[in-house]
């Protein structure tokens, strides 16, 4: 556990240390959840087809969003334990961020 939050935060005293935990965690996420998804997937190198990757990589951030099917592809049933697996590491970011900035607050 200390060795977790000395990578994810510096022990409460890096904030910035915490948003960038908790980014990499969804783009290592995303990454897996893409290559599960490879073949249902078309590459589409438009502005649209960026918005629609970078849409997807923000739904995958909010933790909230359990009705995650990005680009409309069906993930069941592995995909949806690649989201489960995916909140609980990008939730643990967003903790850590948090407890940084109430440490930094109280100096």
């Amino acid at each position: 556990m200390l060795k977790s939050n000395k990578l994810s935060n510096r022990h409460g005293t890096s904030w910035s240390l915490g948003l960038v935990f908790t980014l990499l965690a969804t783009c290592v996420f995303y990454a897996i959840y893409l290559s599960y998804l490879h073949s249902s997937l078309e590459l589409d190198f438009s502005w649209n087809g960026f918005g629609q990757f970078m849409r997807h990589f923000i739904q995958l951030l909010n933790i909230t969003e359990w009705e995650y099917e990005p680009f409309g592809v069906n993930n069941a049933p592995w995909g949806d334990m690649i989201l489960y697996v995916s909140r609980i590491a990008i939730a643990s970011g967003y903790y850590q961020t948090i407890q940084a900035f109430r440490k930094l607050s109280q100096n």
